[in-house]
């Protein structure tokens, strides 16, 4: 049966009133037929699986008493199953079946466990059960050889790393909305009358920005990073996304995760979670790690399996226990002491690994000709462990040795990665915010030196886009070839973000430090008056001064300090450069709008006017005899 077809045929039964077991039967036996010794699952079974789980969603868990024992089944024998891959992959998918198989399961289960408490308990110790399990398997067959020497360690790797690393990525993903995230994978299609094509409905294609923690740099693609800004809209097709990015998972996108304050109802308990993690870090041992690679290795290399994509496999495994780590720990507020310190050492492990994998930065010739991108991968490895860390560190000297090497990043130009930087930027910032100390001794100096001073990455980025039409070049001593956005819109997102941090910064530290903004503020407006805009660092200086002050008339809920930020930009316009006074124009536009006070917005809209004007009057006045020092003019 056509795969489409089979998940309209999902949805229609789940439309019917107590539909009968004979309809829902046609779909169930075509679903994987179990036995004690596992069974043979292709592209058919896949497929059947998902409309049986479609059906089961929407129809209101109808036939619960047949459907959860056949899936709590399935989970128990899914690794002692074979996986037949199709000779030609799908459009646009590179995971094994394996793969996709445990992580559209997975996603599956989670989605029931959300929503059918009677089913919940039952589902998560299966599937805990069944990645310890896994664990054991690959560990042991691994611990004997890491050749493929016979059978039973040819499936192992064949069958088993893959289904393990399908169920890292799905697991302890929940939907925060009505729409199930199996339903974003397979949505429901309305059919085109005028052909034989079909199309989505509007709401399931709409745009959807992610992170890891609050927002999205999608554009550059930077899947699994907790940046919060946004580079662009770029579309998404849920369809396709997780089955050709490798180690992609629902928790890299804001908008599909579960609230926090909501989590409590289907997190794990203490004891599930120990033994999840006690067998987890056992896959973050290096001499593990080796040995799954030369396996992975030895089967690309065999040719045996069709589409196999994976010629190292440790830095997918990697990226899957860190986003796993994160999205259950994220549910379980008040964890004790002991349990985050060994969370914050395997994560700090993975995070020094990953960051000297990343300055070897070894491609082999291979590697180019096989999906997995080892460096990307890395990159997203750290991304996700520096936000792993900022939640796992529990006292202000680990918090402060962690800002220092967030900074210490942040400074390093030889291996420039925006998406990298801005995670660090964002990290300092929530770092502030768990510890204002911290905040006020470190963090607020080092965001401002980057911004203000400013760091040299930025002046370099400036440069590079001047020079080469504003696009980033390899030959650049920049790292930058990877990213896919011009070198002046970096410039501009990593001021956003270096900005955004800052003022949460500040905000915090007011609790130990009342004088903090104030001081700053003073600070940044001195360079603001005396910066001549002569060279290209002091032009950037001046903007992103500008740029700051307006963001944290804003940001600060004080109408005082708003003020002074006020009058700064009216005695200062007309002073510097056209550039400059746009600019205020800008952000003086922003904090008219931004809802600070009536009496704030009148002056600000009073001043605007008069500038307006002004501009009116001049435009009528003979050539040389305009005096721009006129605008300078301070307003009631």
């Amino acid at each position: 049966m056509n795969n489409q077809i089979l998940h309209r045929l999902g949805y229609s039964l789940s439309l019917i009133n107590s539909c009968p077991w004979e309809k829902v039967s046609k779909i169930w036996l075509l679903c994987p037929k179990l036995s004690s010794t596992g069974c043979v699952i292709t592209n058919d079974e896949y497929n059947a699986v998902v409309s049986l789980g479609i059906y089961f969603l929407n129809s209101g868990f109808y036939h619960e008493d047949k459907i959860i024992p056949y899936l709590l089944k399935l989970v128990e024998q899914l690794p002692k199953c074979i996986f037949k891959q199709s000779k030609v992959a799908p459009k646009n998918e590179v995971i094994p079946l394996a793969e996709k198989f445990a992580f559209t399961f997975a996603t599956l289960l989670s989605d029931i466990a959300t929503r059918l408490e009677s089913a919940r308990h039952g589902i998560l110790d299966a599937l805990i059960k069944t990645i310890i399990n896994l664990v054991d398997s690959l560990t042991k067959t691994l611990s004997d050889s890491n050749e493929l020497d016979n059978q039973s360690s040819f499936n192992v790797y064949v069958h088993v790393t893959p289904l393990l690393i399908g169920y890292l990525r799905a697991f302890g993903r929940f939907s925060s909305g009505d729409t199930p995230l199996l339903q974003l994978l397979y949505p429901k299609m309305k059919p085109d009358y005028g052909g034989v094509s079909y199309r989505l409905q509007e709401k399931n294609s709409k745009n959807v920005k992610r992170t890891l923690s609050s927002g999205s740099v999608s554009s550059v693609d930077v899947s699994a990073f907790g940046s919060s800004s946004s580079l662009g809209n770029k579309q998404m097709d849920f369809r396709t996304h997780f089955f050709c990015k490798l180690g992609s998972s629902f928790n890299q996108y804001a908008a599909l995760t579960v609230p926090r304050d909501t989590s409590t109802s289907i997190s794990i308990s203490d004891g599930q979670l120990k033994e999840l993690l006690d067998n987890l870090k056992r896959l973050s041992n290096n001499e593990f790690q080796t040995n799954l690679d030369k396996a992975s290795l030895a089967v690309y290399n065999s040719k045996i399996v069709d589409n196999y994509p994976y010629r190292s496999v440790s830095e997918t495994v990697n990226l899957a226990v860190i986003g796993c780590f994160r999205e259950i720990l994220h549910s379980k507020p008040d964890l004790p002491a002991s349990f985050l310190k060994d969370v914050y050492q395997i994560v700090g492990d993975l995070f020094k690994n990953g960051s000297a994998e990343l300055s070897r930065e070894n491609r082999c010739d291979g590697e180019a000709k096989s999906p997995v991108d080892r460096y990307k991968l890395n990159v997203q490895l750290i991304g996700a462990c520096i936000d792993a860390l900022v939640w796992a560190v529990s006292d202000e000297v680990s918090a402060e040795s962690l800002a220092m090497k967030l900074v210490e990043r942040i400074q390093t130009k030889a291996q420039f990665e925006l998406p990298l930087h801005m995670t660090c930027l964002e990290a300092l910032g929530k770092l502030a915010e768990k510890f204002p100390r911290c905040s006020n001794n470190f963090i607020i100096g080092s965001l401002k030196d980057f911004l203000i001073a400013p760091s040299s990455i930025l002046v370099a980025l400036e440069r590079q886009a001047d020079s080469f039409g504003s696009s980033l070049s390899s030959s650049c001593s920049i790292r930058s070839d990877r990213a896919n956005c011009s070198a002046l819109a970096a410039v501009n997102c990593l001021c956003e973000a270096s900005v955004r941090s800052l003022c949460l910064a500040l905000k915090a530290g007011q609790e130990v430090e009342k004088n903090a903004t104030k001081a700053l503020i003073f600070s940044v407006s001195n360079r603001i008056i005396t910066n001549k805009e002569q060279e290209r660092s002091e032009v950037l200086a001046t903007r992103n001064s500008v740029m700051f002050l307006g963001r944290l008339a804003l940001s600060c809920d004080n109408e005082k300090v708003a003020d002074e930020i006020l009058s700064l930009f009216q005695t200062q316009f007309g002073s510097g450069s056209l550039e400059r006074d746009k600019l205020i124009m800008e952000q003086m536009g922003r904090m008219a709008v931004g809802n600070i006070g009536p009496t704030f917005t009148d002056s600000v809209l009073r001043f605007l006017t008069s500038v307006a004007v002004e501009g009116a009057h001049l435009s009528y006045t003979p050539p040389g005899t305009i005096d721009r020092k006129a605008l300078n003019r301070e307003f009631p």
